[in-house]
Protein backbone atom coordinates (compact mmCIF):
# COMPACT_ATOMS: atom_id res chain seq x y z
CA UNK A 1 0.00 0.00 0.00
CA UNK A 2 2.46 2.35 1.02
CA UNK A 3 3.90 1.83 -2.41
CA UNK A 4 0.99 3.42 -4.52
CA UNK A 5 1.26 6.60 -6.23
CA UNK A 6 5.01 6.54 -6.32
CA UNK A 7 6.64 7.85 -9.19
CA UNK A 8 9.67 6.75 -11.10
CA UNK A 9 11.27 7.61 -14.15
CA UNK A 10 9.74 4.34 -16.52
CA UNK A 11 10.46 4.52 -20.56
CA UNK A 12 7.94 5.00 -22.39
CA UNK A 13 5.64 2.56 -23.22
CA UNK A 14 5.60 0.94 -26.70
CA UNK A 15 1.91 0.64 -26.55
CA UNK A 16 -0.65 1.42 -24.07
CA UNK A 17 -4.31 1.61 -23.73
CA UNK A 18 -7.28 0.12 -23.03
CA UNK A 19 -8.32 -3.88 -23.94
CA UNK A 20 -12.66 -3.99 -23.58
CA UNK A 21 -12.94 -7.18 -21.91
CA UNK A 22 -16.78 -7.15 -21.59
CA UNK A 23 -18.31 -4.72 -19.81
CA UNK A 24 -15.11 -3.47 -18.23
CA UNK A 25 -11.91 -1.39 -19.63
CA UNK A 26 -8.91 -2.19 -18.62
CA UNK A 27 -5.88 -0.12 -19.11
CA UNK A 28 -2.57 -1.84 -19.84
CA UNK A 29 1.24 -0.60 -20.99
CA UNK A 30 3.53 -2.60 -22.71
CA UNK A 31 7.01 -1.69 -22.47
CA UNK A 32 10.36 -3.32 -23.84
CA UNK A 33 11.26 -6.23 -26.39
CA UNK A 34 11.50 -9.73 -25.94
CA UNK A 35 9.88 -12.77 -24.31
CA UNK A 36 6.31 -11.05 -22.86
CA UNK A 37 6.52 -11.00 -19.27
CA UNK A 38 2.67 -10.47 -17.88
CA UNK A 39 3.27 -8.56 -13.75
CA UNK A 40 -0.27 -8.91 -12.06
CA UNK A 41 -0.27 -6.08 -9.18
CA UNK A 42 -1.71 -6.64 -5.62
CA UNK A 43 -4.71 -5.53 -4.04
CA UNK A 44 -5.94 -2.21 -3.50
CA UNK A 45 -3.73 -0.49 -6.10
CA UNK A 46 -2.32 -1.10 -10.15
CA UNK A 47 0.24 -1.42 -11.99
CA UNK A 48 1.99 1.57 -10.39
CA UNK A 49 3.08 -1.21 -7.83
CA UNK A 50 5.95 -2.58 -10.49
CA UNK A 51 7.22 1.54 -11.69
CA UNK A 52 10.35 0.57 -10.23
CA UNK A 53 11.19 -2.42 -11.54
CA UNK A 54 9.84 -2.00 -15.49
CA UNK A 55 12.57 -0.34 -16.59
CA UNK A 56 15.01 -3.05 -15.10
CA UNK A 57 12.99 -5.97 -16.55
CA UNK A 58 12.02 -3.98 -19.85
CA UNK A 59 15.78 -4.54 -21.03
CA UNK A 60 15.33 -8.38 -21.02
CA UNK A 61 11.53 -8.81 -21.37
CA UNK A 62 8.23 -7.48 -23.19
CA UNK A 63 6.84 -6.36 -19.78
CA UNK A 64 3.02 -6.13 -19.50
CA UNK A 65 1.47 -4.11 -16.64
CA UNK A 66 -2.55 -4.18 -16.46
CA UNK A 67 -4.90 -3.08 -14.07
CA UNK A 68 -7.67 -5.84 -12.87
CA UNK A 69 -11.42 -4.48 -13.26
CA UNK A 70 -11.96 -1.74 -10.69
CA UNK A 71 -8.23 -1.44 -10.07
CA UNK A 72 -5.82 1.83 -10.66
CA UNK A 73 -7.12 3.07 -14.54
CA UNK A 74 -9.65 0.17 -15.22
CA UNK A 75 -13.58 0.28 -14.67
CA UNK A 76 -16.15 -1.83 -13.17
CA UNK A 77 -19.50 -2.34 -12.61
CA UNK A 78 -19.94 -2.56 -8.90
CA UNK A 79 -20.21 -6.52 -8.81
CA UNK A 80 -18.65 -8.69 -6.31
CA UNK A 81 -14.63 -9.06 -6.49
CA UNK A 82 -13.52 -13.17 -7.25
CA UNK A 83 -10.23 -14.58 -8.34
CA UNK A 84 -11.69 -17.03 -10.72
CA UNK A 85 -13.31 -13.54 -11.92
CA UNK A 86 -10.31 -11.81 -11.81
CA UNK A 87 -7.86 -15.06 -13.82
CA UNK A 88 -11.06 -15.53 -16.19
CA UNK A 89 -10.34 -11.58 -17.20
CA UNK A 90 -6.62 -12.01 -17.45
CA UNK A 91 -7.57 -14.90 -20.28
CA UNK A 92 -9.79 -12.87 -21.78
CA UNK A 93 -6.82 -9.99 -21.68
CA UNK A 94 -4.31 -12.77 -22.95
CA UNK A 95 -6.87 -13.22 -25.83
CA UNK A 96 -6.86 -9.80 -26.71
CA UNK A 97 -3.38 -9.72 -26.68
CA UNK A 98 -2.91 -12.73 -29.18
CA UNK A 99 -0.54 -14.10 -26.41
CA UNK A 100 -0.17 -17.42 -24.46
CA UNK A 101 1.60 -18.85 -22.58
CA UNK A 102 3.78 -16.26 -20.99
CA UNK A 103 5.98 -15.93 -18.06
CA UNK A 104 4.29 -14.35 -15.00
CA UNK A 105 4.91 -12.55 -11.97
CA UNK A 106 2.23 -12.14 -9.37
CA UNK A 107 2.05 -10.14 -6.28
CA UNK A 108 -0.10 -10.85 -3.45
CA UNK A 109 -3.38 -10.88 -5.05
CA UNK A 110 -1.70 -11.10 -8.70
CA UNK A 111 -0.16 -14.03 -7.61
CA UNK A 112 -3.40 -15.83 -6.19
CA UNK A 113 -4.78 -15.14 -9.95
CA UNK A 114 -1.66 -16.34 -11.18
CA UNK A 115 -2.62 -19.83 -9.25
CA UNK A 116 -6.03 -19.52 -11.14
CA UNK A 117 -4.78 -18.80 -14.35
CA UNK A 118 -2.20 -22.03 -14.64
CA UNK A 119 -4.84 -24.13 -12.62
CA UNK A 120 -8.07 -23.28 -14.66
CA UNK A 121 -6.15 -21.94 -17.95
CA UNK A 122 -3.19 -23.76 -18.31
CA UNK A 123 -2.08 -22.52 -22.02
CA UNK A 124 -2.16 -19.37 -20.77
CA UNK A 125 0.81 -19.82 -18.53
CA UNK A 126 4.20 -20.66 -19.18
CA UNK A 127 6.17 -19.77 -15.96
CA UNK A 128 4.88 -18.40 -12.51
CA UNK A 129 6.53 -16.04 -9.61
CA UNK A 130 3.70 -15.48 -6.79
CA UNK A 131 5.18 -13.26 -4.27
CA UNK A 132 3.78 -12.96 -1.53
CA UNK A 133 0.52 -15.10 -2.43
CA UNK A 134 -1.85 -17.41 -0.61
CA UNK A 135 -4.77 -19.67 -1.14
CA UNK A 136 -6.57 -19.47 1.84
CA UNK A 137 -7.74 -17.19 4.44
CA UNK A 138 -5.35 -18.82 7.38
CA UNK A 139 -1.95 -18.80 4.99
CA UNK A 140 -2.11 -14.64 6.67
CA UNK A 141 -0.86 -14.45 9.67
CA UNK A 142 -3.29 -13.93 13.04
CA UNK A 143 -2.59 -10.20 12.89
CA UNK A 144 -2.98 -9.60 9.25
CA UNK A 145 -6.52 -11.48 9.77
CA UNK A 146 -7.79 -9.30 12.57
CA UNK A 147 -6.81 -6.04 10.60
CA UNK A 148 -8.66 -7.09 7.86
CA UNK A 149 -11.66 -8.10 10.07
CA UNK A 150 -11.85 -5.15 12.59
CA UNK A 151 -10.23 -2.86 11.15
CA UNK A 152 -10.44 -1.99 7.11
CA UNK A 153 -13.11 0.06 6.56
CA UNK A 154 -12.14 2.87 3.98
CA UNK A 155 -12.84 5.36 6.63
CA UNK A 156 -10.10 3.79 8.87
CA UNK A 157 -7.89 3.15 6.05
CA UNK A 158 -7.96 6.85 5.20
CA UNK A 159 -6.91 7.43 8.22
CA UNK A 160 -4.25 4.80 8.11
CA UNK A 161 -2.61 5.26 4.53
CA UNK A 162 -4.27 8.56 3.14
CA UNK A 163 -2.72 8.11 -0.15
CA UNK A 164 -4.28 4.95 -1.11
CA UNK A 165 -7.75 7.19 -1.93
CA UNK A 166 -6.06 9.90 -2.76
CA UNK A 167 -4.65 8.18 -5.76
CA UNK A 168 -7.91 6.04 -6.37
CA UNK A 169 -9.56 9.78 -6.66
CA UNK A 170 -7.35 10.76 -9.26
CA UNK A 171 -6.27 8.18 -11.50
CA UNK A 172 -9.61 5.43 -11.44
CA UNK A 173 -12.28 6.49 -14.25
CA UNK A 174 -14.92 6.12 -11.07
CA UNK A 175 -13.42 8.02 -8.15
CA UNK A 176 -17.22 7.62 -6.45
CA UNK A 177 -17.17 3.83 -6.40
CA UNK A 178 -14.02 3.94 -3.86
CA UNK A 179 -15.88 2.97 -0.94
CA UNK A 180 -17.64 0.16 -2.78
CA UNK A 181 -14.25 -0.54 -3.92
CA UNK A 182 -12.59 -1.47 -0.84
CA UNK A 183 -15.46 -3.17 0.67
CA UNK A 184 -15.52 -5.45 -2.11
CA UNK A 185 -12.20 -6.31 -2.33
CA UNK A 186 -12.24 -6.91 2.22
CA UNK A 187 -15.18 -9.09 1.13
CA UNK A 188 -13.18 -11.13 -1.62
CA UNK A 189 -9.81 -11.25 1.12
CA UNK A 190 -11.98 -12.90 4.12
CA UNK A 191 -14.10 -15.58 1.50
CA UNK A 192 -12.85 -19.07 2.12
CA UNK A 193 -10.82 -20.70 -0.02
CA UNK A 194 -9.16 -18.97 -3.11
CA UNK A 195 -8.61 -22.09 -4.43
CA UNK A 196 -9.13 -25.53 -3.43
CA UNK A 197 -6.09 -28.18 -2.27
CA UNK A 198 -7.53 -29.83 -5.66
CA UNK A 199 -6.88 -26.72 -7.85
CA UNK A 200 -3.31 -26.15 -6.48
CA UNK A 201 -2.35 -29.76 -7.56
CA UNK A 202 -3.77 -29.16 -10.83
CA UNK A 203 -0.79 -26.54 -11.78
CA UNK A 204 1.90 -28.26 -13.63
CA UNK A 205 3.77 -25.05 -14.39
CA UNK A 206 6.64 -24.60 -13.25
CA UNK A 207 6.40 -22.20 -9.85
CA UNK A 208 8.39 -20.11 -7.73
CA UNK A 209 8.20 -18.93 -4.45
CA UNK A 210 8.84 -15.66 -2.60
CA UNK A 211 7.98 -14.46 0.51
CA UNK A 212 9.51 -12.06 2.96
CA UNK A 213 10.80 -12.08 6.56
CA UNK A 214 7.69 -10.08 7.68
CA UNK A 215 5.30 -10.76 5.00
CA UNK A 216 1.65 -11.23 5.50
CA UNK A 217 1.93 -14.54 4.60
CA UNK A 218 2.70 -17.11 7.03
CA UNK A 219 6.06 -19.42 5.95
CA UNK A 220 4.62 -22.88 6.77
CA UNK A 221 1.49 -22.11 4.32
CA UNK A 222 4.03 -21.34 1.48
CA UNK A 223 5.83 -24.84 2.27
CA UNK A 224 2.51 -26.55 2.34
CA UNK A 225 1.78 -24.83 -1.31
CA UNK A 226 5.13 -25.53 -2.33
CA UNK A 227 4.38 -29.31 -1.62
CA UNK A 228 0.86 -28.99 -3.52
CA UNK A 229 2.31 -27.97 -6.45
CA UNK A 230 4.54 -30.86 -7.75
CA UNK A 231 8.04 -29.28 -8.93
CA UNK A 232 7.77 -25.55 -7.54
Amino acid sequence: LASCGRQTDVPAPVESGYAEIGAVRLYYEITGDGEPLLLLHGGLGGSEHFAEIVPMLSKSFEVITVDRRGHGRSTDEGEPYSYAGMAEEMKAFLDHLQLGPVKMLGFSDGGVVGFHLASTYPETVAKLVAVGANFRVDGMTPETIDFMTNQMTPENLGKIFPELERTYRATNPQPDNYASFIERSHAMWLRDPYLSEQQMTEIKVPVLFIIGEHDAIKLEHVLEMRDLIEGS
